[in-house]
């Protein structure tokens, strides 16, 4: 794993307007003039340009993307999108074992094991696998549930665009829509499987679905590093797959407010990217996840760290406790 060094880059001639609580903390007070506003937001989408330079394919280990980039065949592709997404919880590096530990118990790729899926044999040939609170026996029910999506449209792009409406905002409801058809083809093996649904979140269940979304990301957007599948859904649709890591970073760089991380929060954030790249909200989300994947914001601030991000003037815990360790 290599991350390119010394180009962070300056941000545009920008300074946060800073007042003093009544406790004496330095914060970010929000300037109220329109012409303000909208300085700052361009500011920071000068500093978001900044940080995705930062960052390019070389960042991508120990990312469960470099697993799926591993295969050629864009329908073995979609199939390691899928599970790879799905199993995206956890330590980056342990996934990235696992996915690749089951991989190789597919013969002939992921794309061929799920068309000739049968349960039972699946459940041998996936016997000893395990990723945290999912086994072989998860991945066999989900095979056989993909089979069925594959046998009934051809593709997952098909599946999931049979709900996608035509002037939809964003892909929420062709989500709750693929997530339910999924659901649906595993009936009762689902229920039986006490953490199988957790596969599965849906917007409808207010969750934030950062690995859907991260799925969708990889197989929707045309640009490095991701996989461009996917022709029928624009990226100006994506919702960003919002973790813990990068919840927070939205909160400090001022992107959202709320605590809870879920589906709201993540259309939230979405919305206000969408003003620095309408047609391409997300793009920033391959950087941001690298901050929290490599370790270069770490929940207990390295000022060493700080001192070479883009987003510093931006960020609140900075302004609250990095001016005092500098």
């Amino acid at each position: 794993m290599r991350r390119r060094n010394d180009v962070h880059r300056p941000v545009a001639a920008a300074h946060a307007v800073r007042t003093k609580t009544r406790a004496g903390t330095n914060r970010m007070a929000p300037d109220r003039t329109t012409q303000n506003r909208d300085s700052v937001r361009s500011d920071l989408g000068t500093a978001l340009e900044n940080l995705c330079n930062t960052y390019d394919e070389s960042a991508l280990d120990p990312d469960p993307l470099v697993v799926v980039r591993e295969f050629s065949d864009p329908r073995d592709q979609e199939i390691a999108a899928f599970f790879s997404a799905m199993f995206a919880y956890g330590n980056a590096r342990i996934i990235v074992r696992n996915l690749r530990d089951l991989f190789r118990r597919m013969p002939g790729g992921p794309y061929a094991f799920v068309t000739a899926s049968h349960h039972s044999d699946d459940a041998r040939c996936l016997t000893g696998w395990r990723h945290r609170l999912h086994t072989g026996e998860d991945v066999a029910i989900m095979s056989s549930i993909l089979a069925q999506v594959l046998r009934k449209h051809g593709s997952l792009e098909r599946a999931f665009c049979r709900g996608l409406p035509k002037d939809a905002p964003d892909v929420g409801v062709a989500l709750h829509a693929f997530v339910s058809f999924l659901r649906e083809q595993g009936g009762r093996r689902i229920e039986q499987r006490r953490f199988f649904r957790h596969l599965l979140p849906s917007p409808a269940d207010g969750s934030a679905c950062k690995r859907m979304n991260l799925f969708l990301r990889w197989v929707v957007r045309r640009a490095s590093p991701d996989l461009g599948l996917w022709r029928t859904v624009l990226p100006s649709l994506l919702v960003l797959p919002l973790d813990t890591h990068v919840a927070r970073i939205c909160r400090q760089i001022g992107l959202t407010r709320r605590s809870t991380i879920d589906w709201k929060m993540a259309l939230e954030v979405t919305r206000k990217l969408r003003r620095f790249d309408p047609a391409d909200p997300i793009r920033y989300d391959y950087a941001l996840s690298r901050l929290g994947i490599l370790g270069d914001c770490p929940l207990k601030m390295d000022i060493s760290n700080c001192s070479r991000c883009s987003l510093q003037t931006y960020c609140v815990t900075f302004s609250e406790r990095g001016s005092s360790q500098s």
